[in-house]
C-alpha cells in the first residue's frame, strides 16, 4: 500500500489528463522525473515538494487547460508552474532528451491514474543511475542522492541488473558505488 499524499495523487491524476491530451495532439511522453519519481518509487518514503518533467513548451497550454498557472511574484520559482488543488507542489518543465538521451524509452513506466489518462515514469534502474550520477558529481557527495538511489534498489520489485550496472557506468563510472561491480 503506498504512503503517497493524497496531494501527490492529486497531482498525478492533473499531469496524466494534460499528459494524455498533449501525447494525443503530438504524439509525444511527458516523463515525471525528479524527486516526484523518487517518491512513487519509495512509496511516498521521500516526499518531494516539486514535480519535474521532461517535455518542451508546446506541453504549456495543456497544462494551462488544465489549470495549472504559471508561476508569478514572491516566494515562487519564476518559470515554474502551480496549480490550485495541490498549492503546496511546484510543476517545472524539463527540456532535452530524458536523462541526456541514455535512458531506454522502452523502458518507461505507464501507472494509469485516473479515466485512462497515465503517468508516465522513467525505469527505476535510470532513476537510480540518475541519483547516483548526481551524487558522484556532487563536490560536497549529497548523502541524500546515495540513499535515495539505494532505497529505490532496495524496493524495487524487479530490477534488470544488467541494465542498472551499464546506467550506472555511464553516470558514474563506478558500478561499485552500490555494489554492483
Amino acid at each position: 500500500m503506498s504512503s503517497l499524499p493524497p496531494d501527490y495523487w492529486t497531482a498525478l491524476g492533473l499531469l496524466a489528463t494534460a499528459s494524455e491530451r498533449y501525447f494525443a495532439a503530438t504524439g509525444r511522453r511527458v516523463v515525471i522525473v525528479g524527486g516526484a519519481a523518487v517518491s512513487f518509487y519509495t512509496q511516498g518514503a521521500v516526499l518531494s515538494g516539486d514535480f519535474d518533467l521532461v517535455t518542451d513548451i508546446a506541453f504549456e497550454p495543456f497544462l494551462l487547460a488544465e489549470g495549472f498557472q504559471r508561476e508569478t511574484g514572491p516566494m515562487r520559482f519564476l518559470g515554474g508552474y502551480h496549480h490550485p488543488r495541490v498549492p503546496r507542489l511546484g510543476f517545472e518543465l524539463v527540456s532535452g532528451a530524458l536523462f541526456d538521451g541514455k535512458a531506454d524509452a522502452d523502458r518507461l513506466l505507464a501507472v494509469p491514474v485516473i479515466d485512462g489518462a497515465e503517468a508516465i515514469f522513467p525505469a527505476v534502474e535510470d532513476l537510480i543511475a540518475d541519483r547516483l550520477g548526481q551524487y558522484a558529481s556532487s563536490n560536497n557527495r549529497s548523502e541524500a542522492m546515495r540513499s535515495q538511489a539505494l532505497l529505490m534498489f532496495s524496493l524495487a520489485s524487479e530490477c534488470d541488473r544488467d541494465y542498472l550496472k551499464r546506467r550506472i557506468v555511464e553516470e558514474t563510472g563506478d558500478p561499485a558505488i552500490i555494489g554492483l561491480a
